[in-house]
């Protein structure tokens, strides 16, 4: 069997698969996502991603604060064959807009605590297709920040939304979902990280 991060995944969910895997603290104290549940989300997140034209190959971005969701966005990706470019939330407005258009990147996970940063970097973003995931549990807020921002409310897509769509899209993309899986290798590029000048 290949040594990746998503058979990693699939052993997890596996042999542990109802202990906890990712915490989130919420207004009634901690929630954790078992490794089963991590493994089926992204599954869900990887068929949405697939449903949009996304390919092996195409990087999408995060840059978001730390949560079970951020988690199971990447690993989505990778379920694709997409590769991750985690970005810092310390990057200002004027330094995001080389790393999505030197990565190329084709969407970006984010927060709303980081969605007026990302919506101010757009109009240097050369990608203007370019697809927002909302890791948070508000697409709405986001959709209208976005709109009264001039970008497109249909460019924006809760991550629990892709999830829904996802599920809705498995009868059409569940066989490549698989080839995807399957096509999963040791060698391929899994992120792009941008560095503040360490090497």
């Amino acid at each position: 069997m290949k040594r990746t991060v998503v058979t990693m995944l699939d052993q997890a969910a596996e042999k542990w698969g109802s202990a906890p895997y990712a915490l989130k603290k919420t207004d009634a104290g901690w929630s954790a996502v078992s490794f089963a549940e991590a493994r089926a989300r992204s599954r869900e997140f990887a068929a949405w991603l697939l449903s949009i034209g996304m390919k092996k190959g195409n990087a999408l971005a995060i840059l978001a604060e730390g949560s079970p969701e951020w988690i199971m966005g990447e690993l989505g990706m990778l379920m694709v064959g997409c590769v991750s470019v985690p970005l810092s939330i310390k990057l200002l407005a004027d330094e995001v807009p080389f790393r999505l258009n030197h990565s190329e990147a084709k969407a970006i996970l984010t927060t709303k605590n980081q969605l007026k940063k990302i919506l101010a970097a757009f109009p240097a973003v050369q990608d203007k297709a370019i697809r927002v995931v909302i890791l948070d549990d508000d697409p709405d807020a986001a959709r209208a920040t976005a709109a009264a921002a001039g970008v497109a409310a249909d460019r924006v897509i809760g991550f629990d939304e892709a999830r829904a769509a996802g599920r809705a899209a498995m009868g059409s993309v569940g066989a490549a979902l698989e080839a995807s899986l399957a096509a999963v290798d040791e060698d391929d590029t899994v992120t792009i990280c941008y560095t503040s000048g360490t090497t």
